[in-house]
């Protein structure tokens, strides 16, 4: 999904995905419009990325070359998109917050009655992921350089 952002998907912070399908966007998978909070650290690689031509298989090489630096044996984009939602769950933020992030569907009764938007819920959630996050890479990097 991230390989097929637009520019034009971005609005006031945050990633807001058409759910049918628009140019080279392939649309939501559960066929709902859907929005994510961007932390500031999210918001300043996604400059970059937007602006890379290639973004698909240049996004592609980056992995695979992180994978090969670090001595992992196999990762797919799809392990990134569960590791977010585990994040979130692990950070303390519960399950609905970590379906609603992921855009699941719940068909829950709420789902009807409970109208609010969550954006200053989201965006709290998100930037404390972007912490853990810079946090975890930060102290290998510390620990990298101490080793060397």
């Amino acid at each position: 999904m991230v390989a097929a952002m637009q520019r034009d998907h971005i609005v006031d912070g945050f990633w807001q995905m058409p759910c049918k399908p628009v140019g080279d966007w392939p649309g939501t998978k559960n066929g709902r419009d859907h929005r994510v909070a961007l932390s500031e650290p999210a918001l300043a690689l996604i400059e970059g990325h937007l602006a890379a031509k290639n973004s698909c298989n240049r996004a592609g090489l980056l992995l695979k070359k992180l994978v090969a630096e670090l001595g992992i044996e196999r990762v797919t984009p799809h392990d990134l998109r569960r590791t977010c939602p585990t994040t979130i769950t692990r950070l303390g933020f519960g399950r609905d917050a970590m379906d609603r992030i992921a855009n699941h569907k719940t068909n829950s009764v709420t789902d009807v009655y409970d109208r609010h938007g969550y954006e200053a819920e989201d965006r709290r959630i998100m930037a404390a992921v972007a912490r853990h996050v810079i946090g975890l890479v930060e102290r290998r990097s510390r620990r990298a350089t101490w080793l060397s």
